[in-house]
């Protein structure tokens, strides 16, 4: 770390028993340009500030969760062992800390360029090609990873999470955004969650052996800290994007991108519990492709995949926003439409004949009038449909 940086960064010491106060009333004094120096007694965080060497200008002490002679204790402690130091005694719970506060009130005075950037990160910056053939060489040897496997975009990668440790991170602030970003492109762009993960993994060791050699003691733990919070957090955007993509491709149907059967089961029965709770109405299509198997038959699948496709896109082209379709079988369709009667899904077929659709029968039911349950209108519909094609058909 840049020696004139560091002392233009004032120090405060941060003395509490309970870890999550500490982490968001470090989160506040790092905003304020503060190097923190923590502990969950005065004797500790005496020992951390003495081995770091450096003037303390200000103390916080945590005694929300003392008794009051031993909250008194503290802070008597804290004033012997940091006279000169200002002097802040928490003593109510402590949930958030707004920006600049505590900084004001140990008259921080802090530079506008804000905390002092690691020694870490100023490292994974100006050696980020070294760290690059490192982490290769790891992934290479790593017996969990495939022999030829490789990091995609691993100079994006090693820069974010450089920019990610040249800042606190706290767990209340979530994930890094420039790390957020990053992965997703990553993790799209790995051979899979599992390789993306253990790549991450190797990353993590191909920093932390570099760093080891080159941070001061008195970095060192905070190092650790961050650098295990920006993989960690890594590691979840990773594992969030592909369970997405994973739920994605389970609830759509491949030929047509509607979504599917499984989908149509979560969904109606989300909006049959909305309209109960709202006195709402849900009317329910279901459809059919007419003389689907001849045209397999005579023309070939592709014909009649051709036939499902143009059904799928009349009905998209005319639902409303709050609408939805489903392929939930080889021809057969459904269209939900929420806060809607029958003369709504008449409307919806005139529609879709208009736009260009192929052949097709439909039956509709409205919960609760029809019916009142998922079942009973999926059943309602059906049987309408097949009503409508019998008098079609003896016409």
């Amino acid at each position: 770390m840049d020696d004139r940086r560091m002392s233009a960064a004032p120090t405060v010491v941060l003395v509490g028993a309970d870890p999550t106060v500490r982490r968001v009333v470090r989160m506040g004094l790092e905003l304020d340009g503060a190097v923190v120096v923590e502990g969950d007694s005065v004797d500790e965080a005496l020992d951390r500030a003495t081995t770091a060497g450096r003037e303390v200008r200000g103390v916080v002490v945590d005694t929300a969760d003392e008794d009051g002679d031993a909250g008194g204790a503290m802070v008597e402690e804290a004033r012997r062992s940091w006279p000169r130091a200002r002097l802040i005694v928490l003593d109510e719970r402590v949930t958030a800390v707004d920006p600049h506060t505590l900084g004001r009130r140990l008259d921080l005075r802090v530079p506008r360029r804000g905390p002092a950037v690691l020694t870490a990160a100023t490292t994974m910056w100006d050696e980020v090609d070294a760290l690059v053939g490192s982490w290769r060489e790891l992934c290479r040897w790593d017996p969990i990873l495939p022999a030829d496997n490789e990091p995609p975009m691993p100079h994006a990668v090693i820069r974010a999470v450089a920019d990610a440790m040249s800042r606190p991170q706290p767990l209340g602030w979530g994930v890094d955004p420039v790390v957020e970003e990053v992965i997703e492109r990553y993790t799209s762009s790995a051979m899979s969650l599992e390789v993306a993960i253990g790549q991450l993994v190797c990353l993590r060791e191909a920093l932390r052996r570099r760093l080891d050699q080159v941070v001061p003691v008195a970095e060192r733990e905070e190092t650790a800290d961050r650098l295990s919070m920006v993989i960690d957090r890594a590691i979840g955007v990773a594992a969030g994007r592909a369970a997405r993509q994973l739920e994605q491709e389970a609830m759509v149907d491949p030929l047509t991108g509607l979504l599917n059967r499984r989908a149509l089961d979560r969904d109606l029965r989300r909006e049959l519990a909305r309209a109960a709770r709202y006195d709402a109405a849900v009317s329910v299509m279901v459809i059919d492709v007419d003389h689907l198997k001849l045209v397999n038959d005579t023309e070939g699948h592709l014909a009649g995949d051709q036939h499902l496709l143009s059904l799928a896109r009349a009905f998209v082209a005319v639902l409303r926003s709050v609408d939805a379709a489903y392929r939930v079988g080889g021809d057969e369709f459904v269209v939900v439409l929420p806060d809607a009667g029958p003369d709504t899904a008449e409307l919806v077929v005139a529609r879709a004949i208009a736009t260009g659709a192929p052949a097709f029968s439909w039956g509709v039911a409205t919960y609760p009038v029809d019916a009142d349950s998922v079942d009973a209108v999926l059943e309602l519909a059906d049987r309408r449909l097949f009503e409508q094609r019998r008098r079609a058909r003896s016409r």
